[in-house]
């Protein structure tokens, strides 16, 4: 029992709070700790081990027990002695409108309140430092003017001692404890994954796995910031040592080991191998010089850079010079390069068209139009790409064009002949199959094979894609796999394409969709890919010798004619789902409750009698099947090719 200097009593531990009404044993109120020792999140008592006192509030006031003298010091009280009383005191007086309390491993007090105000008491320095979640919403990409209920729902301390706070309307925040300030993850209505949400992040855990697992208004979302095997530079608000705030369209490492990113208005930013930021490279003259849209590095080691309106940059690596050139050959911007057999340099334009500068004569020659016959008009050139004949491809928003480098100009456009006639189809990206194939990636319609020989198209026989997969940059790796990317994933596919695996990019890695049509690999075997906003850095070795998920597949939910019915008891005493014969139209939900790592969960599932070979489904979490005969029925699910029956999930079927 503690008392205040006004003859208030109170009950304190450290799970609990009991407020009687002076000295009498009438109880005024009682707040009670969620869970025991949970000193993360929603507390409002917790006692400090270093010197044994109570830190507990009442909505107004702070109050600090003292299990030495049983008296209670409060921030209401007149002339507190407590450090961090006085500075309570002194920034907000008698009102401060406490919430939750929380003590970290670095011995901070965090303090949270009913307003937009959240507050950190340094027990090292005896200092309180405060903060405002409207400081950090001013910030945000989707900052709102207006009386928005800022504040503060949850707090959390994970195991490799990083302090997360769900908020109200300022999304997930991090502290960052050098900087003294907070990274934020919110939700954005125009991306499909990250943290989903309305208003309000209630809730922070970590699981064994150190999966981050956030409660919404609107469910559950998962990640893990300590299982990444992705690496992603971003702008970072108010650091001017960080990418510029503007897109980013490139990306190249020099010679001497800089890694260049362009940006399209804030010019370019220069990084270390380690990512390291160097630089940013802003050029005097027109503002073309820094809308740039693509990297070259030439046979002699300059980079070329390809910008708007037609100007050309040549940046030397070693003296870290630049040189302007407007050629007026080109007069449009230069989307992407590539470099021919020969070492000429191809400008693919923004107008259509492919300009050239040879490098024996070191002289530019503008592009021809396309030669009648072709189809379609000019569109912008996405990529380029030279064969082993010399041969040029091109991508554009109006189908596959193939280039002559010697007349400078198109002699063919080809699409899919599954393609209407009057529709076009964007191509993006290009990678050699084999000798006399290309593989070449699509918007919306996913992965195509090009036979060069006979300008045909093909779908890949054993490809499964989802339907509408909008397919962006392609690469082949040194073990004969393919990469690709989508809006937010990765897939890498076996040569034949036969079998893949995903990886998907959660809002701690990926906060825009991706959209380059290129991987740069990297002088040490790492990948480079973008989006508009980042720069994606991976290791497809890496990734390739991670091991797949054999966790064992739970069954979800099952429904009969689409009405569900409660299975767990039968789950749990292994017997048979006995239904009727007219019952015969089931549903059966099933998941992997395995979330490390960010290999997507391959599944394969079979009924007897019904089956003959296992159906594979990557997205799809349910089994269909309708109007089944009367008679018994093995329902089978698993995360693996592998027939090892422990990882198989079986339940018994009769139909009567």
């Amino acid at each position: 029992i503690f008392t205040t200097e006004d003859s208030y009593s109170f009950r304190v531990n450290n799970l609990a709070i009991v407020y009687y009404v002076g000295q009498s044993r009438d109880v005024l109120d009682t707040l009670i700790n969620p869970g025991a020792g949970q000193y993360y999140s929603q507390t409002y008592t917790l006692q400090d081990s270093a010197n044994g006192k109570f830190y507990f509030h009442n909505y107004m006031d702070m109050l600090i027990a003292d299990p030495v003298s049983k008296t209670i010091e409060s921030s209401g009280n007149d002339h507190p002695t407590d450090p961090l009383l006085i500075q309570l005191k002194e920034a907000f007086g008698d009102t401060i409108a406490l919430r939750y309390l929380m003590k970290d491993s670095d011995q901070n007090l965090w303090l949270s309140t009913w307003k937009h105000w959240l507050m950190r008491y340094d027990g090292k320095t005896k200092k309180l430092h405060t903060y405002s979640i409207k400081d950090i919403k001013k910030r945000q990409v989707d900052a709102i003017s207006g009386n928005l209920t800022l504040l503060v729902t949850s707090m959390f301390e994970d195991r490799q001692h990083h302090i997360w706070f769900g908020t109200d309307h300022a999304g997930l925040l991090t502290y960052n404890p050098e900087s003294d300030d907070f990274d934020f993850i919110t939700s954005d209505s125009k991306t499909s994954n990250g943290i989903s949400y309305n208003y309000s992040v209630n809730t922070v855990f970590q699981d064994r796995d150190d999966n981050i697992w956030v409660g919404t208004d609107r469910g559950i979302s998962i990640f893990n910031p300590y299982r990444n095997h992705f690496q992603s530079i971003r702008h970072i608000e108010g650091n001017s040592s960080s990418i510029p705030r503007n897109d980013i369209t490139d990306v190249i490492e020099t010679a001497e080991g800089e890694i260049l990113i362009a940006t399209w208005g804030g010019g370019i930013s220069v990084y270390d191998r380690n990512w390291n930021f160097q630089r940013n490279i802003l050029l005097d003259g027109p503002i073309a010089n820094n809308l740039v849209w693509s990297f070259l590095q030439a046979d002699d080691g300059l980079i070329w850079i390809g910008c708007q309106a037609g100007y050309i940059q040549k940046y030397d690596p070693v003296t870290k010079t630049i040189t302007t050139l407007n050629p007026p050959e080109l007069r449009s911007t230069v989307i992407s390069m590539a470099k021919d057999l020969n070492g000429n340099i191809l400008f693919g334009l923004h107008n259509g068209k492919i300009a050239v500068w040879n490098r024996a004569e070191d002289k530019f020659y503008a592009g021809e139009a396309s030669t009648s016959g072709t189809r379609n008009q000019m569109r912008e050139v996405l990529m380029m790409h030279i064969d082993r004949s010399n041969r040029c491809w091109v991508t554009t928003p109006i189908g596959l064009k193939e280039f002559d480098i010697a007349s400078r100009s198109y002699v063919g456009t080809y699409f899919p002949s599954d393609i209407d006639t009057s529709m076009t189809i964007t191509v993006n990206g290009l990678e050699v199959y084999d000798d006399s194939t290309l593989l070449v990636s699509t918007v919306y319609h996913g992965l195509y094979l090009f036979h060069k020989r006979t300008a045909v198209f093909s779908v890949p026989d054993k490809l499964y894609l989802p339907p509408h997969t909008s397919a962006f940059a392609i690469k082949q790796d040194m073990t004969g796999n393919f990469w690709m990317t989508t809006n937010f994933s990765l897939y890498k596919f076996s040569h034949d394409l036969s079998t893949q695996v995903v990886f998907h990019m959660d809002r701690s890695i990926l906060q825009d969709a991706l959209g380059s049509v290129r991987f740069t690999e990297l002088s040490d075997g790492r990948w480079v890919t973008t989006s508009s906003s980042e720069v994606l850095c991976f290791d497809p070795l890496e990734l390739y010798m991670l091991p797949g998920k054999h966790a064992r597949v739970e069954i979800s939910g099952f429904k009969v004619f689409d009405q569900r019915i409660n299975i767990d008891s039968i789950l749990e005493s292994r017997a048979a789902i006995v239904l009727p014969y007219h019952n015969n139209f089931l549903t059966i939900e099933y998941a992997s409750l395995e979330y490390s790592g960010p290999r997507q969960t391959n599944y394969y599932y079979r009924l007897s009698d019904i089956d003959k070979d296992w159906n594979y489904t990557t997205t799809k979490q349910f089994a269909d099947y309708t109007d089944l005969k009367p008679g018994k029925y093995l329902f089978e699910v698993k995360s693996s090719e592998s027939d090892d029956t422990a990882l198989i999930t079986s339940i018994p079927i009769v139909i009567n």
